[in-house]
């Protein structure tokens, strides 16, 4: 029958040396318990950790670690059981049933490598599974994640997939017309900042890695990514400057970038004259009783037109965006309407119309009933 230190310790020590039993500091050699055995149950409090994030089997094997290993020690050497050995991956343990037997226990966590060598292990501290207990609740490990010493930089990339509204975060598939990509990643310490690697006229792409040796880090420093996106190189629909990005030796840190859209664009507010009288009386398309109407979209003293919708249905306000409309340009708006397709009760031009990057430019435009 298995004894517990605390009975073991009610004879001298030296009637222990001369019956042959083993002298320990700790708890009994043997923890475990046959099939069948009265015990206690073990469980973790929580999910182990590797540099403070839950571990997952990606985790585990990023961090080298292939068994979480709870070790028993008892002053002489350290215990190894394979009932305590867990899967690094499985992230927590719950026993089944009992698989402690009676009494107190000094044991440590160790973080074990595919070939069984330790990677790291925590303090040691003890484990009251006495009788009457039924289930002993051990708080989880914290193992660090043991850096490479080749600094990386890796970001998320996040595009906005909006069309103008407030940003909604979406990938490269997501982003219509994002063909070209440009980046570079500077070093914020200088000045003016230093290039260390850049990019022009790529792919798109929903995750950028900057590493050693192809990229010089340095730990304590700030870096900026700068991104421009668009239909090619020449067009920029979509971005960013991030900055306060920061490398690391784990491959664990991810800095995520978000990309605005913000290619040109304009919208037109259409007003409709609500009676056939000289004083202008502004209304919807209701109101004023239009059903069908015709937009012709021109660069100012242009003949030929940038967009043209014909016979659509009536609107309060028409938005135009690149490549319709760009930087820098002055356009004029040609409206028709009326009850029926190619109508022409109401038409006027707005002339004097330009876009903005991002937020459309927003713009007025007042048609007149032409029966006057």
């Amino acid at each position: 029958m298995r004894r517990t230190l605390a009975l073991a310790l009610a004879l001298p020590l030296s009637l222990l040396a001369l019956a042959g039993c083993e002298v320990s500091t700790g708890t009994p050699f043997e923890p475990r318990i046959e099939p069948g055995e009265d015990g206690v149950a073990l469980r973790t409090s929580g999910p182990w950790k590797i540099d403070g994030e839950d571990a997952t089997p990606a985790l585990c094997e990023a961090a080298g670690i292939k068994t979480v290993q709870l070790v028993f020690v008892d002053g002489v050497k350290d215990h190894f059981y394979e009932e305590f050995a867990f899967p690094c991956g499985d992230g927590s343990y719950t026993s089944d049933g009992p698989v402690l037997a009676f009494g107190e226990y000094d044991v440590r966590w160790s973080a074990l490598t595919e070939d069984g060598s330790e990677k790291a292990t925590t303090n040691t501290f003890t484990l009251d599974a006495s009788v009457g207990h039924t289930t002993v609740v051990v708080t989880p490990p914290n193992f660090p994640f043991a850096g490479s010493g080749e600094y990386s930089l890796t970001v998320d990339v996040k595009w906005d997939v909006a069309m103008g509204g407030d940003f909604s975060a979406g990938d490269c598939a997501s982003a219509t017309g994002l063909n070209s990509v440009t980046y570079a990643l500077l070093d914020e310490s200088t000045t003016p900042a230093t290039l260390l690697a850049e990019q022009n006229d790529g792919a798109c792409v929903d995750s950028l890695m900057f590493q050693m040796p192809e990229v010089t880090f340095d730990g304590t420093k700030n870096y900026t990514l700068q991104i421009h996106g668009g239909p090619n190189a020449a067009a920029t629909y979509w971005e960013a400057e991030c900055t306060g990005l920061m490398a690391d030796d784990t491959g664990l840190h991810i800095e995520t970038c978000f990309v605005d859209d913000v290619r040109p664009r304009m919208k037109v507010g259409l007003s409709w004259d609500a009676d056939a009288t000289e004083d202008f009386s502004g209304a919807g398309c209701a109101t004023a009783g239009v059903s069908k109407i015709t937009v012709k979209l021109r660069k100012s003293g242009a003949v030929s037109t940038v967009a043209s919708y014909p016979n659509i249905s009536c609107a309060d306000s028409i938005t135009f965006t690149a490549p319709e409309v760009e930087l820098g340009t002055n356009y004029e708006l040609e409206v028709t309407g009326g009850a029926t397709d190619n109508a022409t009760d109401w038409a006027s031009t707005c002339t004097g119309l330009s876009a903005a990057a991002g937020a459309p430019m927003e713009w007025t435009c007042e048609i007149q009933h032409t029966a006057l």
